[in-house]
């Protein structure tokens, strides 16, 4: 098939984000990696396609897709429409056996090439509930903000999951040189909280239910991440060079704040996050997918943090720039009309 460079929308869906609706009269086509549609948890992979009827669908790994005019297709291929709601008619997948969502796994430093262990998920049992206003993605019995951090106990280098083996050899050789153990005492910090967890529990919550273990644990795994970003952010320049990742960091680091219910540090976190947000949109050279994203987050910080005015002309650059995204669109779009009432009632 071949179409005018107009008519195609290439897009590229990292894991666990959502591909969001497409627009009426549209046929998405997989080109690479694998999406699962929220409601019916059915799998679409490579060759895969589907029209704007699908309810909008998160992608299992690194995506790929293709979308263009059905009438389009229609064209190169007449009958496309019936093959379409023909491939959707694919069976479920069964449940899982276990509705454990986390498991342990192995790692290797590279930097002092010490083993630890870290949790992770299970990225196909991720079952996505919503979105929020600064974009936070909420899942059913999960968080995976708490593992998205890896932190070496042996030398303490930390860095996304993601990026956590993807050091340059230059940098690498700097921390070799530069990074050293901190005791026993940071080791404990690292370890998984599987086992003494348990035991603190019983101690400090009596050990009368499972229920009140779950929710120590989950309370000690929220202080892990936060001092884990803390750290990270103290010695960023050391671990990272992608400028844009400090900005996340305090971002995601005012949301473990808010789990916590400590509305200083997440305000706190949130002024951070702006004024890194604004360092690197007014310095970095960004594609206009990432300025789009960008300057929403300039808005929505100004906005959470009473900023008005500020909040309202950054939405209106967000929206200026057309990037086809329906979610984001609605949510800027709200936004301003809800500043617009609360500025005239003043």
């Amino acid at each position: 098939m071949k179409f005018k460079k107009k008519d195609v929308i290439i897009k590229v869906v990292k894991p666990n984000e959502a591909l969001g609706r497409i627009d009426e009269g549209q046929v998405c086509v997989i080109i690479d990696g694998r999406l699962r549609q929220h409601r019916n948890k059915v799998h679409l992979k490579k060759g895969n396609y589907f029209d704007d009827s699908v309810a909008f669908s998160i992608a299992s790994e690194e995506t790929k897709v293709i979308i263009a005019p059905l009438a389009k297709i229609e064209q190169a291929t007449p009958g496309i429409g019936e093959k379409i709601a023909r491939n959707l008619e694919v069976k479920k997948e069964p449940e899982p056996k276990s509705k454990k969502l986390t498991y342990l796994k192995q790692v290797k430093c590279p930097v002092c090439e010490s083993n630890f262990t870290v949790t992770k998920y299970f990225s196909y049992k991720l079952e996505q509930k919503s979105i929020d206003r600064e974009l936070r993605v909420r899942y059913k019995d999960a968080e995976p903000l708490l593992y998205d951090l890896w932190r070496c106990s042996g030398c303490n280098y930390t860095n996304f999951q993601d990026s956590f083996h993807s050091l340059g050899k230059r940098e690498l050789d700097e921390l070799k040189r530069a990074c050293r153990p901190d005791g026993k005492k940071q080791a404990q910090l690292n370890r998984s909280p599987r086992v003494d967890l348990k035991q603190d529990a019983e101690l400090k919550a009596g050990g009368e239910t499972i229920q009140d273990y779950n929710e120590y644990k989950k309370n000690m795994e929220l202080h892990i991440a936060i001092e884990n970003h803390l750290w990270f952010i103290k010695n960023f320049h050391k671990y990272c060079r992608v400028q844009e990742a400090l900005p996340k960091l305090y971002l995601h680091l005012a949301w473990l704040y808010d789990d916590v219910k400590n509305e200083e540090k997440a305000r706190e976190a949130r002024m951070k996050a702006l004024l890194e947000y604004d360092n690197v949109y007014s310095k970095s050279r960004l594609t206009l997918e990432a300025q789009y994203k960008i300057l929403y987050l300039i808005a929505r910080l100004n906005h959470t943090l009473g900023y008005k005015e500020k909040a309202l002309n950054n939405y209106r650059k967000c929206l200026s720039l057309r990037v086809n995204n329906r979610q984001i669109n609605m949510l800027a779009e709200e936004a301003v009309s809800e500043i617009k009432r609360e500025l005239n009632r003043q």
